[in-house]
């Protein structure tokens, strides 16, 4: 490798890629590496064998009335929903009726609040200490609330919980969201397929090592995943602080996983498009999504600690652990009517090592901790790094300027001020 940029980025989904822009913005050359063979990190589109799109991490427009990304979509043409065709759910008797299904949602509701209350009283405890007994729906809930917080109850600090942004407004795009930054990072250059394994701040800037070369710049902004760093994959000299390192470990990287799979489009002809089905049951569960946009696919979301244990049986245990339950639906049949099937790997995949975050009981203060530059030349991006929006795509996008500005300042280089967001269009 060759050329001294000003800032050098490590990572290049949305965080580091923000990183770029805002570099770029200000007159700054950069140079971004990226382990993966793509963009996006886990903002991923793929498609099915028969061509239709489905999102294997990020999903949702979330706070789609402020997210720039909206505007983004509007702009370049990538269709979204933003009303849905409501949910159903299935127990062992069939679906509820409508009786259960407000008893559920008036129960769950009081509990989410419950949770938002404990946190917004200061109080940095399990979110799990504010929920109530309940010989039905508890185990419901805690199912619900690994799949929004990226945790179980009594993994999160309910502190973190009540200072996340709160928002109806989460929209699925038609195209995928990960085809959406896709398009949004066209226009940054970067080495795909180069992992940095070492960064040197001991001289007067950094020195980032890869099995292709070594890279000489005057700052950087590393913006891997947090599972990640969590496990060392990159090797810091000197060490990150202590303070820092005590708050990655703070911090949990989440569970979640996906599978898509592709049905005869007769079983699903009377099922409303892009609707969603839960299970009344305990933690081995799934959600789907079903016809997405009209389409004959479903898409399966586990959440919590199953969804690391089925991933680490393979892919064949978790296409029939979806299978299975949409047996139970759709009859024996829907077994034989299933097309093609595709998994995500992301807990156990060493670029991402996790889900989305969220900060561990007695916690929540990590977030700030990590949003601080570690020297004077490097800073942290990602998700995980912001107070408000952690678990989202503007989240780590926001990270990534807001690290991008830290460290350019130290060069005498500050991006221009940022316009604001545009309405959306639905």
């Amino acid at each position: 490798m060759s050329g001294e940029p000003a800032l050098i980025v490590v990572g290049a989904g949305a965080a580091g890629l923000a990183a770029a822009k805002a570099a770029r913005n200000c007159g700054a050359s950069v140079k971004v590496l990226e382990a993966a063979g793509r963009i996006g990190g886990r903002a991923h589109t793929r498609t099915t064998r028969n061509g239709y799109p489905w999102d294997a991490g990020a999903h949702w427009l979330h706070h789609a009335e402020r997210n720039p990304f909206t505007a983004l979509a509007d702009r370049l043409g990538h269709a979204y929903l933003a009303r849905f065709a409501g949910f159903r759910i299935f127990g062992a008797a069939g679906f509820l009726d409508d009786r259960e299904v407000a008893d559920w949602t008036a129960w769950s509701d009081a509990a989410f609040a419950a949770v938002e209350a404990l946190g917004a009283s200061g109080q940095d405890v399990a979110a799990a200490e504010a929920v109530p007994e309940h010989p039905r729906w508890r185990h419901l809930f805690a199912n619900w609330y690994a799949a929004l917080a990226g945790a179980p109850p009594d993994q999160e600090s309910a502190l973190d919980y009540a200072r996340s942004a709160d928002s109806e407004n989460n929209w699925p795009l038609e195209r995928g969201y990960g085809a959406l930054v896709a398009a949004w990072g066209a226009d940054v250059p970067v080495e795909l397929d180069t992992p940095v394994t070492r960064i040197d701040t001991r001289g007067k800037g950094v020195v980032v090592e890869t099995p292709k070369g070594t890279l000489r710049g005057k700052a950087a902004v590393v913006a891997l995943p947090l599972g990640a760093l969590r496990a060392g994959r990159v090797r810091f000299v000197p060490e990150l602080p202590l303070p820092v390192r005590e708050a990655l470990q703070g911090l949990h990287p989440g569970y979640a996983n996906k599978v898509a799979l592709e049905l005869d489009e007769a079983l699903l002809a009377d099922v409303a498009p892009t609707s969603y089905l839960s299970f009344d049951e305990g933690p081995e569960t799934i959600r789907f999504q079903l016809r997405s946009f009209g389409r004959p696919m479903v898409v399966g979301y586990l959440a919590g600690p199953f969804a690391a244990e089925i991933e680490a049986e393979g892919p064949q245990a978790m296409i029939a652990f979806a299978r299975e339950r949409l047996v139970r639906v759709f009859g024996s049949g829907a077994a034989r009517r299933i097309d093609t099937a595709q998994t995500t790997d992301w807990l156990h995949n060493p670029l991402s090592l996790g889900a989305y975050s969220c900060a561990l009981p007695g916690h929540a203060a990590a977030r700030t901790q990590v949003q601080q530059p570690v020297t004077e030349r490097l800073a942290l991006a990602g998700e995980y790094a912001h107070t408000s929006l952690y678990g989202c795509v503007e989240g780590a996008r926001a990270s990534g300027e807001r690290a991008a500005a830290q460290v350019l300042s130290g060069l005498g280089l500050s991006p221009p001020r940022a316009q604001p967001v545009s309405a959306p269009s639905a």
